[in-house]
């Protein structure tokens, strides 16, 4: 039997970065910089150093419970199938806060750069439209769209690339730092969880790299602290080019209007600039769908929820039809009901933290019957960084009353459907 070639270990660094820095960070130095100040940009590290545990963590998780399934393979294993489909349906129902959160954005910058102001005149009509438009993507067969995704890997790489690049021309002393904002740096945690969100699909590709666990750990933190640093220079380059009150009012997306350039070139460099987001964004958003209907077609496909023998009918492009129409109709009523793009961030990161916190519970329980003093140590550092993430994310979800109703209603009503659908099995029998 041929044994497939290994990922070595700059290769997987690459990969890894690749799937870590996403379209998130294209909006999330407005809303940090809104709340944190001029010291925004140490949000980076400070998260770096509250996430380490929890990577570390999840990183094991694949190798102390290998095959199929993910979170829910994790806590299954661990715990009980229940457990297991609690873990799946957090991190799904997080996600579906972030195809909403792209929708959103993409939204935002149809009218904020090509004055599409129909957008806000016909917000339901838009939102239909365009989750309409993405759920055929996802209709159609895989490999005509995917291949652009490794252009859109590239594309999204430039605007931070020509910031940091940038910020060395542009650093002096007309910044000021106010040693007041240091009292709000925690308060934005909330926010900035959802630009690192995506590590956790790195650390599904640790048993495919050279060198075993500790390679494949080692490789999966450099990336994770590569894209640290290189947020943070971005984030402080646009400090230094737009000042702390241009960022928080216009967003990263308006910094070539304050480089000093002629208005010729400034428009160009704003038509660029605006494309290789929005595509980005366009781009996160399909690629979300994508993953979270694969996610739902899996909780079926096991026959864990209601309506399983529908939502696991393919087309003819082996395309879960059913499950994409059913996530289109939740994507659709939730950037309905929470447009904000804050809120919607936040709500994408406590569901995602909550399956982190069940994943490290079922790490604990296994290190403990095994005495693992030193992986039980990690561990509980990695409780304390997910009780900070989902604590902070729902201070964000508190201050939008419909927000808090989905999130209720999404993981409880799960939880109830799973139940009625696993009692209703255990009758036929």
């Amino acid at each position: 039997m041929k044994v497939a070639k290994k990922i070595s270990f700059w290769s997987a660094v690459l990969m890894s970065i690749n799937i870590i820095v996403g379209a998130g960070i294209f909006f999330n130095p407005q809303s940090v910089t809104h709340v944190a100040g001029s010291f925004g940009f140490l949000i980076w590290p400070l998260l770096g150093l509250l996430l380490f545990p929890v990577i570390w963590s999840l990183a094991q998780a694949t190798t102390v419970f290998p095959g199929e399934g993910g979170f829910y393979n994790y806590c299954a294993t661990a715990f009980n199938p229940t457990a297991g489909f609690l873990a799946h349906w957090a991190y799904l129902v997080g996600y579906i806060g972030t195809a909403a959160t792209f929708c959103a954005a993409i939204k935002w910058l149809l009218v904020t750069q090509t004055n599409m102001h129909m957008v806000e005149d016909y917000p339901i009509l838009v939102n239909f439209l365009l989750v309409l438009l993405v759920s055929a993507l996802n209709m159609m067969q895989l490999n005509l769209v995917t291949k652009l995704q490794s252009g859109a890997a590239l594309i999204k790489m430039i605007p931070l690339v020509f910031v940091i690049a940038l910020a060395a021309f542009y650093w002096g002393p007309h910044l000021s730092f106010n040693s007041g904002d240091l009292n709000n740096l925690c308060s934005a945690i909330g926010l900035a969880i959802f630009s690192f969100l995506g590590f956790e699909v790195c650390c599904s590709i640790s048993g495919m790299i050279e060198g075993g666990a500790k390679k494949a750990s080692k490789a999966i933190l450099t990336a994770f602290f590569i894209a640290m640093t290189a947020y943070m220079l971005y984030h402080l380059g646009l400090l230094y080019i737009m000042g702390v009150n241009k960022l928080a009012d216009h967003g990263p997306v308006a910094f070539p209007q304050f480089l000093g350039f002629s208005s010729g070139v400034t428009n160009i460099l704003q038509t660029l600039i605006t494309f290789f987001i929005f595509f980005s964004v366009a781009n996160a958003l399909y690629g979300v769908f994508l993953m979270n209907v694969t996610n739902l077609h899996a909780l079926a496909k096991r026959n864990l929820i209601t309506g399983s023998s529908a939502l696991s009918i393919v087309n003819a492009y082996d395309r879960p039809t059913v499950a994409i129409a059913v996530h289109g109709l939740a994507v659709f009523l939730l950037v309905t009901f929470v447009p904000s793009l804050t809120v919607l961030m936040a709500l994408t990161s406590t569901g995602v933290c909550l399956a982190f916190f069940m994943t490290v519970l079922a790490l604990f329980s296994t290190y403990y019957r095994q005495k693992n003093h030193t992986q039980l140590a990690i561990t509980a550092l990695a409780f304390c960084s997910c009780a900070v993430m989902i604590y902070y994310g729902w201070l964000e979800i508190c201050k939008d009353p419909v927000s808090r109703v989905v999130l209720f209603v999404g993981l409880v009503g799960g939880f109830v459907m799973y139940k009625l659908h696993t009692g209703m099995k255990a009758k036929r029998k």
